[in-house]
């Protein structure tokens, strides 16, 4: 036999300032009181990889190395697995995650959360535009003359060079 429990809409929850999901790594959902607390075991990490951002000297690749190495941080454990190192690309979702600083996103929409925020809202920006700065500053592999000056005569787009590497390597 089914029972129907009533349930609370996510769109409730988040007026109310609480997550509809689980917490991102450093939070956890507490059951008894329906509430996000901090995580003992990885809040003081997920800080210091904060810390480490913030003075702009390390590479989110950096940060990650020292936190799984030294610092011992992996995932949560759940029924299906956990227990592992952090992905790269879950280092820059956190460090773009506005959950941190006391907001939570849902379907493209911030709310405020009534969790003990990690960071400031400055301290936030301040990475991501560390982050925003990093990606500018790529260097070119080549160089090539006249790139971007010639433009085909009858379409208008730009006219570019590359470089081919045929099948003997020539």
């Amino acid at each position: 036999q089914l029972h129907s429990f009533p349930t609370r809409r996510s769109s409730d929850l988040l007026e109310n300032g609480w997550y509809p999901h689980r917490p991102p790594l450093g939070y956890l959902n507490d059951k008894e009181n329906k509430t996000i607390i901090p995580d003992p075991d990885r809040f003081r990490i997920i800080r210091r990889m904060w810390d480490f951002m913030l003075t702009g000297d390390y590479t989110p690749e950096r940060i990650l190395e020292f936190a799984s190495e030294r610092w011992g941080l992996r995932t949560r454990r759940v029924r299906s697995g956990g227990g592992k190192p952090l992905h790269r690309s879950a280092v820059y979702k956190l460090f773009n995650n506005p959950f941190y600083y006391g907001m939570m996103t849902h379907q493209e929409n911030l709310h405020n959360g009534k969790h003990k925020p990690m960071i400031t809202k400055s301290e936030f920006d301040k990475v991501r535009s560390i982050l925003e700065s990093r990606n500018k500053l790529r260097g070119h592999r080549h160089f090539f003359k006249y790139t971007g000056l010639i433009r085909c005569g009858e379409c208008d787009s730009m006219i570019t060079a590359e470089n081919k590497t045929n099948r003997f390597g020539s």
